[in-house]
This record gives structure tokens, C-alpha cells and sequence, in this order.
């Protein structure tokens, strides 16, 4: 499994497309992905908010992690 990538977009289909086709120069390097979890949000808003969250704080990225390896 790859490192982990958080996308925060409309189109999440097309965005990961991109990325494993290599059109994003910062994870061309680690391709291809899995898409094994995604959260949706009723507002773009929510969604940065979260995607901040995620990117700043361990612990609500250490929670997230511990969830998906209970699955």
C-alpha cells in the first residue's frame, strides 16, 4: 500500500484518475493509489475543514487510521 492522500474535491473519480496517471507532479512518485476510504461533506466548507484537521492535528489523523485498521 502507498502513503496516504487526502483530496478534497468535487470530482474525486477524475482527481484520482489524475493521480495515477502521474499528471500530479507531488504523488507522480508514489502511484498507483488504492481509494480505500472517503468521507463526504454537504459543504466545501466541512470538507476543508476536516481535510485541515486531518493534515495538522495526529490525533484526529491517528483516529481515522485506527478506524480503517479495525475494517
Amino acid at each position: 500500500m502507498h502513503p496516504e492522500l487526502t483530496i478534497t474535491k468535487r470530482d474525486l473519480k477524475r482527481r484520482k484518475e489524475e493521480h495515477d496517471r502521474g499528471l500530479v507532479v507531488s504523488t507522480r512518485h508514489r502511484r498507483p493509489f488504492d481509494l480505500l476510504y472517503y468521507e463526504a461533506y454537504p459543504t466545501k466548507e466541512l470538507a476543508e475543514e476536516r481535510e485541515r484537521n486531518l493534515k495538522q492535528f495526529g490525533s484526529a489523523y491517528g483516529a481515522l487510521l485506527k478506524r480503517l485498521r479495525e475494517k
